[in-house]
This record gives C-alpha cells, structure tokens and sequence, in this order.
C-alpha cells in the first residue's frame, strides 16, 4: 500500500522536516503542503490525500476545526493530530473532532511512520499510550 500524505503546519521548517522523512519511506508520499486549516481544505479537495497529519495550533483555522470540516467533507481521509502539546486534553479533542491518532511533535521521529501504516490498516499502535490513539 502506498500511503498520500498532506502536512497542515504553520511552520515551515517543521513541514519541510516531515516531507523528507516521510519521503524516505518506501510507502509514503506526500503529496502536498498547508500552512493553515483554510489552505488544507483546498489542497485535500484537489489532491485527495490518504491521511492529513494536521498540527493543532494553527493561525486562522485551528487543527481541531480543520479536522471536523475536513472530515465532514472527505469522510474517509484520515487525520493524525500532531501537536507539541504533549497533553492527553489536547488529544482528546483532537480524536472527539475524528482525528484516528494524535502525535506529539516530540515524538514524531519513532513514531509518525508508524502511525501513519497503523491508522491505514486499522490496526492498534504498538508501544504507544493507548489513550490518545483510536483504530477509526
């Protein structure tokens, strides 16, 4: 399986830093970039990726809102919610909007490959805190 990926993240650095090490797996794509909720919408309308991996703190559309427009547009998109909050409150808000995982920034090097496969298959995330992630 190949997996489509669009980056929602105001800063630039962070989405550049994320394309390269998404791009250097075997079964990954991204396809596309945003900077806020608005430029996410229009991009996954037009590229129609696998799976957004959207930041929560955003100027002008936060993640939490993108998320629920993006899901009630394009219901079979995925979304993982990616944040520095490393905070179970910010996760949950994430995963009550649709979000199918959360990823703390932190952690976005070991684990964002894998949960990218995991929310694809539907299957639980190995060594990961079970409460912040879903199988949706």
């Amino acid at each position: 399986m190949h997996i489509r990926v669009l980056i929602v993240d105001d800063n630039r650095t962070m989405r550049e830093t994320l394309r390269w090490m998404l791009n250097h797996e075997p079964d990954m794509e991204v396809v596309g970039e945003a900077e806020d909720g608005y430029a996410m919408l229009e991009i996954a309308q037009a590229l129609r990726p696998d799976v957004v991996v959207m930041d929560i703190s955003m100027p002008r559309m936060n993640g939490i809102e993108a998320t629920q427009r993006l899901l009630a547009a394009h219901p079979l998109i995925k979304v993982i919610g990616f944040s520095s909050f490393d905070s179970g409150q910010y996760a949950r808000k994430m995963l009550a909007a649709g979000a199918s995982a959360y990823i703390s920034k932190m952690d976005a090097a070991n684990e964002l490959p894998h949960a990218l496969r995991a929310v694809m298959s539907g299957t639980a995330m190995p060594d990961i805190e079970q409460e912040f992630y879903s199988t949706k």
